[in-house]
């Protein structure tokens, strides 16, 4: 049985795919190329999920430079983007994540919020359930 039937299917499929990248590339890079500054810089907004809000209270409280304006103003921002399950994600849209979820919450308890707290005690949201 020969094998260079099978080597030059493989041969064309790898070709087309390589194509297929380079345009994707170069597509990218021309996006990319067109959205920067005439000063060579890229102006976005910069997100992340709730855990930086969380890392500031928990870094805070810890320093002991405690500001409960920032605090609440923090602990809105991690409300909402809360998910219906009760937990929060590592990524806008994505499914709960255990570790964010914790770190949500302990900036939330760190903030002074309580399981009693209108927008987090929401019936159906689990991980105020498992959480305590």
């Amino acid at each position: 049985m020969s094998t260079a039937p099978h080597h030059n299917f493989v041969s064309a499929r790898f070709d087309d795919l390589s194509s297929r990248v380079a345009a994707a590339t170069d597509a990218a890079r021309r996006l990319l190329f067109s959205q920067q500054r005439s000063a060579g810089y890229w102006c976005g907004e910069l997100e992340a999920d709730t855990t930086l809000e969380a890392d500031y209270i928990i870094l805070h409280t810890m320093l002991g430079s405690v500001d409960r304006e920032r605090f609440a103003k923090a602990a809105r921002y991690i409300l909402q983007h809360q998910n219906e399950d009760g937990g929060w994600s590592i990524y806008r849209g994505g499914p709960s994540n255990v570790s964010a979820s914790v770190k949500a919450y302990f900036g939330l308890k760190l903030a002074s919020y309580s399981r009693t707290t209108r927008r987090w005690n929401v019936p159906g949201r689990g991980f105020s359930s498992w959480a305590a």
